[in-house]
């Protein structure tokens, strides 16, 4: 049966990104759509006692992501299975260099939170399920039309004959976006001939609440803490390094893959002895070239994606969201139209560049710790001995790490 149905920004994406930036504007005065091919129902997730029932794709949200959701009312440290950290441990396996970060160094008491990812979504869709957000979950698009014209409205065609004509439309649909796609945005991208190896491990000493990150000549590898479950301690495990051996590792048996594990982390946390399913995905550096276009807006990694050695693509990702909240925010109250390029510049204007810093430097650490050269290793390993040193260059990094 067709309907027609009007508001004022619709979301195309039920991601994390996508979901809290629906609540958020709601929240704004704003009604809103939000339309995914998936399910929007709140699913409660597996939590049983054992290390096969964590999620393997976790995220690590400083400070700034932290706040983000206790703005729209999802409070961090009362999810299930949360686990903060409150120090970094960086090494070079080449050089031998290390450094440390600590949270108490700036007077906090964290630097973050591991979350997994259904755990988190979890506690979004349920509140979007009291938001009045209007949700079309199970939606596949038929078609989109952007408006050409400020103040005329796009609209979105559903393959349930529903057209949702919306005066903005968000494309929050991540890295394959389709708002992207459809709508002829150019990009700047390539391969960084990595895959990503995740999954989580049970191991013999405790994190002490400490994420660890060595970089090694074929990639970097992080061990993210989790909380102690079934008496075990654990961690998630980010391995990203060359297609070549991404393949060969992902041949290995179990106990083959933990011995591996072991041995580039030189047992930092003892014997490991559980695994486990390993996943894997290909890294691309993806990055548009403008956030918007006539009647549409791109966030997170519609708009952006990049390396996870820094752990930073979701908290990029929900700046966007929380300044695009900002934005509109303050557009409604100045009586502007909601897709007015001078709005959505504004929104642009003040997370492109965060956002190409980030990638520039996250490119950066990469190029130079894959450089083999001895004397490369050299001076990587007194650039960690003078950044220990210098505390107030110390200090800003973690400041700007949190996201505060």
């Amino acid at each position: 049966m067709s309907q027609n149905l009007d508001v004022d920004i619709a979301i195309v994406g039920g991601g994390v990104a996508g979901a809290s930036l629906a609540i958020a504007l709601k929240e704004g005065g704003f009604s809103v759509a939000i339309i995914d091919r998936g399910s929007l129902q709140p699913k409660m997730p597996d939590l049983s006692e054992s290390i096969e029932s964590f999620d393997a794709r976790v995220f690590a949200l400083n400070l700034a992501s932290w706040d983000w959701f206790a703005s729209i009312g999802v409070e961090l440290d009362s999810l299930e299975r949360f686990q903060s950290f409150n120090q970094l441990f960086v090494s070079d396996a080449a050089s031998l260099g290390q450094l440390e970060m600590k949270a108490s160094d700036v007077g906090e008491a964290s630097m973050g939170a591991i979350i997994e990812h259904r755990v988190l979504l979890y506690a979004i869709y349920q509140l979007l399920q009291t938001s009045n957000v209007l949700c079309f979950d199970g939606a596949a698009i038929e078609n989109l039309r952007l408006s050409d014209t400020i103040g005329k409205p796009s609209i979105i065609s559903l393959a349930d004959e529903t057209d949702i004509t919306a005066n903005l439309i968000v494309g929050a649909d991540g890295a394959e976006s389709f708002v992207r796609n459809r709508a002829n945005f150019s990009t700047r991208e390539w391969d960084y001939g990595h895959r990503a190896i995740v999954c989580s491990v049970a191991c013999e000493k405790p994190h002490q609440q400490t994420a660890w990150q060595t970089f090694m000549p074929d990639g970097p590898l992080a061990f993210l803490p989790l909380p102690t479950i079934g008496g075990q301690h654990a961690v998630s495990i980010v391995w990203s390094i060359e297609e070549k051996k991404a393949s060969e590792l992902l041949k290995l048996s179990d106990e083959a893959f933990l011995s591996e594990l072991m041995s580039v982390s030189e047992n930092w946390l003892g014997e490991l002895t559980g695994l486990t399913k390993r996943f894997s995905f290909p890294l691309r550096q993806r990055h548009a070239k403008d956030y918007f276009q006539s009647g549409v807006v791109l966030v997170a990694d519609a708009a952006h994606t990049i390396h996870p050695l820094a752990g930073q693509g979701m908290n990029l990702g929900l700046q966007d969201v929380k300044i695009l909240t900002e934005e509109l925010i303050n557009a409604k109250q100045a009586r502007e139209s909601l897709d007015d390029p001078k709005v959505l510049s504004r929104y642009q204007r003040r997370r492109k560049l965060d956002n190409l810093s980030m990638m520039a430097a996250v490119e950066g650490f990469k190029r130079l710790f894959e450089m083999q050269a001895l004397s490369m290793g050299l001076v990587r390993h007194l650039g960690m001995v003078g950044f220990n040193a210098i505390s107030p260059l110390k200090k800003k990094v973690i400041k700007l790490a949190s996201g505060r």
